[in-house]
């Protein structure tokens, strides 16, 4: 009896401690969707290059931009010691349409962008080269994937 009772204590612990390893792992490497401006602004900095699109030197990365900025998404192109980021909204209807880069942060090794979609009343006079809204950026160091976090002003 002492031993089936000790077998279960056993495999009563070795199931809470993964079920409460699964919990802690999940928690620290998940990301909510949406954070507050002061929630996003508490992450790890990275520092960032927004990239001129007018000019490539490179021709894979110049191809890469322009085929994937068609569509709405966040896309990684892994170059070296550097990563792109290609922030896209797709093409837009309203040319009063821009694209705000909240910034770039780093948690647990894996890359946060935080950006919004704005449509401004009085928009700058800023003239774009056509209908899509998009923004390449750098990165040093190697990731293989960027999560999104919508960043929304405490109301």
């Amino acid at each position: 009896m002492k031993r089936k009772t000790l077998i279960v204590g056993i495999t009563a612990l070795a199931l809470a401690a993964g079920i409460g390893g699964g919990w802690w792992l999940y928690e620290t490497q998940s990301f909510p969707d949406t954070m507050t401006e002061s929630e996003f602004n508490k992450l790890k900095d990275k520092e960032m290059e927004i990239m001129d699109t007018k000019v490539f030197l490179d021709e894979d990365l110049e191809k890469w931009y322009f085929e994937k900025r068609q569509q709405k998404g966040e896309y990684i192109y892994p170059d070296g010691d550097n990563t792109y980021i290609l922030v896209s909204l797709g093409p837009v209807k309203n040319e009063k349409t821009f694209l705000m880069v909240n910034g770039v942060k780093e948690r647990n090794g894996k890359l946060i962008i935080g950006y919004d979609t704005l449509v401004l009343k009085n928009p700058p006079s800023i003239k774009f080269e056509d209908d899509i809204r998009s923004a390449l950026i750098r990165v040093k160091g190697k990731y293989d994937s960027v999560t999104f976090v919508a960043v929304k002003d405490k109301k």
